[in-house]
């Protein structure tokens, strides 16, 4: 039995027989087909999938197709190919696309550099008059360097226990599959994906990212009972229940497909609407109309709360077409609401959007990266003057609480906004000096650290003292132990990933640790592993 520890993408535990996918291309295989008629013929064929993937309600891959078929269609990569291009210029054109998306340096430009990498994978193996078709078994945890719409569309995905990803990103299509189904996903193997092979039984936990290969039979007893204990948590959530409790539970949304495929008959409220995709899924600054159509979407999906995060971009996510400069440390530069005054009609046209939809009643603004007090001016301005253009009552604004400074100051902040969002991800990035896209410094991204529980044990304080509501939107909340602590902490509303719901509400409820009101004083403790184990040792 060996261990390999990446990164849990999406929750749950599965247990089956690796089965590794890989669509490499074979130069040394001639073309049976030139690629023009190639290419009419991949389009008809994903026309075809499209339509049969709308049926069976898998509405992420078929829009990802129409998307595709546009990207066949791309004038800049058709430019310099036609009906005598060879299997090399194909690659040539598409790889020279995909190079230069990559050069944005952006993590949604890469993935769609990967999109455009797996559709000149698709065109050639069409040109060889070949099949991308893949068999999966029963009881199959799928391998793979990465999986597309086109992938995906020709797999039977009821018969996956678990995915298993060497690259991509937690926005990845594999990813978003994954959640929408509940399969569980781990991510970013690097070097150690060459340690499975096929055959092998192997564990997934989509939770922790690790990785059990060849497990004791014990082990394998001890996770197919999880798995059993899963599908009663999800079958057992109701919004009777949800509701009867004294907490609240909202999701996280951040992408197109994630407001389309979403579907609960408990869940109702966004904790955090991450709104920048709607800017990184464009090459120009998307107008006031297609912002409105969004934010229609968004209220026709959710009937409760929205917590709308104005523009976060910096750090990890550029858009090219702002007024911004080049960085040396962009994750410590211009990101977030330091945005708004070089960028103050990008954020005007967010706010004019949601005043002028039907999400109106139930948005409320949250700025993001907040240090100090000041940083709240110029948003409030813009929102009073809108409100009195439209002639309505302004917008209720909240922050997202990520900074120290933020959380060491919160009395005072309460006393300028109307709630607070504790974005957990990045307060640990910055509390702890570690950048959390790093996985060398993993040991350094414990949320449960006391030094970071101090600061979210003050805002919390702040929240309740000052009567405004505090919320946790962070992979914290999704995490039954950090849950846990969270609540003890006085924390009452989880904004989590969809598919984690289920299990963070069982685990508050019916926590022997909640019940029997354990005291947990942070200064006892000096490491996460303390904090953890003394959680798990009283529940």
């Amino acid at each position: 039995m060996e261990t390999i520890q990446s990164i849990g993408a999406s929750h749950g535990f599965g247990f089956g027989y690796v089965s590794i996918y890989t669509k490499d291309i074979d130069f040394s295989s001639v073309a049976v087909c030139n690629f023009s008629s190639s290419k009419e013929k991949l389009i008809k064929e994903f026309e075809s999938k499209e339509k049969l993937l709308k049926d069976e309600e898998r509405t992420v891959e078929s829009e990802v197709l129409a998307s595709y078929i546009l990207l066949l269609n791309d004038s800049e990569i058709n430019s310099t190919l036609d009906s005598d291009s060879t299997i090399e210029d194909v690659f040539k054109a598409f790889e020279e696309n995909a190079k230069h998306l990559e050069m944005l340096g952006d993590e949604y430009f890469s993935q769609r550099a990967e999109d455009i990498r797996s559709l000149c994978k698709d065109v050639i193996i069409m040109m060889q008059g070949s099949t991308s078709s893949f068999e999966i078994d029963k009881g199959t945890v799928l391998v793979a360097e990465d999986l597309t719409p086109t992938d995906t569309s020709n797999m039977d995905l009821s018969n996956i226990e678990g995915l298993i990803i060497k690259h991509g990103g937690l926005t990845s299509h594999a990813v978003i599959v994954a959640k929408n189904l509940g399969i569980p996903c781990v991510i970013g193997l690097d070097e150690d994906y060459g340690r499975l092979i096929n055959g092998q039984k192997v564990i997934v936990n989509g939770e922790s990212g690790e990785i059990v290969i060849s497990p004791s039979e014990e082990k394998i007893t001890e996770i197919k009972t999880k798995i059993d204990e899963h599908k009663v948590f999800v079958e057992t959530f109701t919004k009777e229940k949800l509701n009867n409790s004294n907490i609240k539970l909202r999701v996280n949304i951040g992408s197109h497909e994630e407001v389309k495929s979403f579907n609960s008959e408990v869940l109702d409220s966004i904790g955090l609407f991450r709104s920048e995709f709607i800017f990184l899924d464009s090459k120009e600054p998307p107008s006031l109309d297609q912002q409105i159509e969004v934010n229609n979407q968004l209220s026709k999906k959710f009937q409760g709360t929205v917590i709308y995060r104005l523009l976060d971009v910096g750090g990890d996510k550029q858009v090219e077409y702002l007024n911004t400069n080049k960085e040396e440390n962009p994750f410590l530069g211009v990101r977030g609401i330091r945005l708004i005054d070089s960028n103050e009609s990008v954020f005007r046209s967010q706010l004019e959007s949601i005043f002028k939809s039907e999400l109106y009643d139930k948005a409320k603004v949250m700025l993001p990266m907040v240090s100090s007090v000041e940083d709240l001016s110029l948003s409030r301005k813009i929102i009073q003057s809108i409100a009195e253009k439209e002639g309505k009552e302004p917008l209720k604004m909240g922050i997202m609480i990520e900074t120290p400074s933020s959380a060491l100051i919160s009395y005072k902040l309460a006393e300028e906004v109307d709630f607070f969002s504790i974005g957990t991800n990045d307060l640990v990035q910055y509390t702890l000096a570690a950048d959390r896209g790093n996985v060398e410094l993993r040991r350094y991204q414990d949320p449960l650290h006391p030094a970071v529980l101090k600061l979210v044990k003050e805002v919390i304080s702040a929240g309740i003292e000052k009567n405004i509501e505090v919320s946790v939107c962070g992979e914290m909340a999704s995490d039954p132990t950090s849950a846990l602590v969270l609540y003890s902490l006085g924390l009452r509303i989880f904004s989590v990933s969809p598919s984690s719901a289920p299990l963070i509400f069982h685990t508050l409820i019916n926590s022997k640790f909640i019940k029997d009101d354990i005291s947990l004083n942070i200064e006892d403790f000096t490491t996460p592993e303390e904090v953890r184990l003394y959680v798990n040792d009283h529940n």
